[in-house]
């Protein structure tokens, strides 16, 4: 079976969360908030195609953490796709707009399950799970 890696980034920046909103005009779940992230290059790193990744698409430098999530999913064009979710830390730069994600929110830890960017847009498979109560503070 052939397969294409994919990779997405939860991004923090001053306690909050960075989500994006996929454009209308997407091939794939068109208008659904996500982390951002995509494809892998060949001969490309997980970690560098993130960085790359996200950088093209907000325009902000961040430090490649640890592992958080593995997932799979089928794309509606039949593509099966794995993919990896790293804890990313925010480094510099502002965020931008692009077209393939006209909206862009920084939410916090209590606020992001209001734009569900994994239950609507991948079937998720843990390999970690992080919880956070009311506060935003990280439970064990």
């Amino acid at each position: 079976m052939q397969f294409y890696l994919t990779v997405k980034g939860i991004v923090e920046r001053d306690g909050k969360i960075l989500v994006l909103k996929r454009s209308a005009l997407d091939d794939h779940l068109p208008g659904v908030w996500e982390t951002p992230g995509g494809g892998v290059d060949k001969e490309e790193s997980p970690q560098e195609a993130l960085k790359r990744e996200i950088l093209e698409e907000t325009g902000l430098v961040v430090t490649i953490g640890r592992p958080f999530n593995v997932f799979t999913f089928r794309k509606d064009t039949g593509e099966f796709k794995v993919g990896i979710t790293f804890l990313c830390k925010y480094e510099s730069g502002e965020v931008k707009l692009s077209e393939e994600h006209p909206s862009i929110v920084l939410s916090s830890r209590v606020s992001l399950q209001n734009y569900h960017p994994y239950r609507l847009s991948m079937k998720k498979s843990p390999v970690m799970e992080m919880r956070y109560n009311e506060r935003g503070e990280k439970e064990l």
